[in-house]
Order: structure tokens, then sequence, then C-alpha cells
């Protein structure tokens, strides 16, 4: 999916979490949490992914509203970072966060609203093309309930 950088709204830590929570099912308050279940891990690594490089806010801003410290807000983005390249999966993922979020942005600023597109209509994949691990796990069950209510 291309994406103009030049006409990329400035989103907030909140929609990126926001969005977050749709996808992964988790609450914010449970994002923010000091658990540390894998699952949980992981999907919080996304969020500070996805916030970092579409909110420009700093890792100490970041690590302030995730209650962490900086260096776990580096440590997570760069672990993501590394999945990313590895493996294009993980870009969807990201993909996915930061398009949700760009439709929370829109939704609450009252502007343009787009249209929530279910997840596989827009990357043309089954629940099936994903690990059944970690937050692949989340997104495996979001394509199966759109499916249900389509």
């Amino acid at each position: 999916m291309a994406f103009d950088s030049n006409l990329r709204p400035t989103i907030m830590i909140a929609d990126v979490m926001q969005a977050t929570v749709e996808l992964t099912g988790f609450s914010a308050d449970t994002l923010r949490s000091n658990k540390r279940n894998a699952d949980l891990s992981e999907a919080r690594q996304f969020l500070m992914y996805v916030a970092r490089k579409n909110t420009g806010k700093s890792f100490p801003q970041l690590g302030r509203a995730l209650n962490r410290d900086h260096t776990a807000i580096i440590y997570g983005v760069r672990k993501v970072e590394r999945l990313v390249q590895k493996d294009s999966l993980f870009a969807l993922v990201c993909e996915a966060i930061r398009e949700r979020a760009e439709q929370i942005y829109y939704h609450r600023n009252g502007g343009m609203t787009k249209t929530e597109t279910p997840f596989a209509t827009i990357y043309g994949v089954s629940a099936s093309a994903f690990p059944k691990t970690g937050i692949f796990k989340a997104i495996q069950q979001k394509i199966k309930q759109e499916a249900h209510c389509g």
C-alpha cells in the first residue's frame, strides 16, 4: 500500500494506543502496566515502534506516555525494526496499526473520516497466513471476527 508521507496527519500516541487496543484486545491500562508476558510485551513493542515512527515524539515523551523508561522504548523500537526487516508480515502489523490510528485521528478531528476497512481486505491475507504466536494470534482472531460479521 503506497503512502505519501507528505500527506500523513500528525497522529497522537493516544491514536496509536487505541489502534493497538483494537487490534490486540489488550486494554490501554494493560499496555501501560508492568506486566511482562510475551504476547503483551510484543504488542507493547509494536505500539512503541508505530508511535515513534508516526507521532514525532521523542523516546522520553513516549516513555512517559507508556509508563516506561526511555531506554525501554529504544529497545522496543529497535526490536520491531529488526523484525520488520526480517519478515514482511511484521511490516503488515505495523501498517495495520498505523492505518487504524490514522482513521481514529480523522474521526476524532471531524475531518474526512476514512471508512474502516476489514484488515483482510486491506492486506489481502487470510488468518492462516500468520503464525499462531504473539501479535499474530490477535490478528488471526480479528480476521476471523471480521469474516463472521461481514
